[in-house]
């Protein structure tokens, strides 16, 4: 259920709805309490409130790890805090909140063969780079800071939708050997820009739908 009505935000592929709803649906089987989904994208995509630049063509969506115990509970979100980060205090370990239901949600996202790749925190993914017996399940997962309390879903471009430019494949392998980097000073300190970003140019395609009232 979403937690952020008020942004208006819950609106994607068919493709994505359709993963969202059976995660919720796999997560009912094995677990107790509700998944929680935040940002998916606007109405007819582009820019969310926020200006985000991620989150505008209907195939991404937020998974919150923690659960709410009924649907009135989420209705009740809306103006309160953000669910809780899973890190400790030191934000580079697991911390009290994190468990196995946690780890069946992300596993369950990162198993689906829809689902392109996942950012989640990169202390998330060395505390189950140190856990899995069998961590192949873990390439999916990509780093990225912040993704402590949400995780990102990016679904593949969907066989119907010819327009969408798919990402560049993943590496191969499960990425552990590749996290020492995020934990590093150089990857703490922010990168200082020389000029401003460029703005993406718009698809032909979506402007018209922008500009509806």
């Amino acid at each position: 259920m979403n937690i952020r009505r008020g942004r208006n935000p819950f609106y994607g592929h068919a493709a994505l709805v359709h993963f969202v709803s059976d995660l919720g649906q796999s997560h009912a089987s094995r677990g107790e309490g509700l998944v929680m989904v935040g940002d998916l994208s606007q109405p007819r995509g582009g820019l969310m409130s926020n200006s985000r630049r991620i989150h505008q063509n209907g195939l991404d969506a937020d998974i919150w790890f923690q659960f709410a115990v009924s649907a009135a509970a989420i209705r009740d979100t809306e103006n309160q805090p953000d669910p809780p980060s899973m890190l400790a205090a030191n934000g580079e370990e697991l911390g009290p909140l994190w468990g196995d239901d946690q780890k069946a949600l992300l596993k369950a996202a990162a198993d689906d063969p829809r689902v392109d790749r996942i950012f989640v925190n990169p202390a998330i993914k060395r505390g189950l780079c140190s856990s899995e017996p069998d961590p192949a399940w873990l390439r999916k997962l990509r780093p990225w800071f912040g993704h402590d309390a949400p995780f990102h879903v990016r679904l593949r471009c969907p066989h119907d939708s010819t327009a969408c430019e798919q990402q560049a494949s993943i590496p191969a392998g499960d990425g552990c050997a590749e996290l020492d980097w995020w934990f590093s000073v150089e990857a703490r300190t922010p990168a200082k820009r020389s000029a401003p970003r460029a703005e993406p140019v718009m698809p032909a395609a979506c402007r018209p739908l922008l500009l509806i009232n």
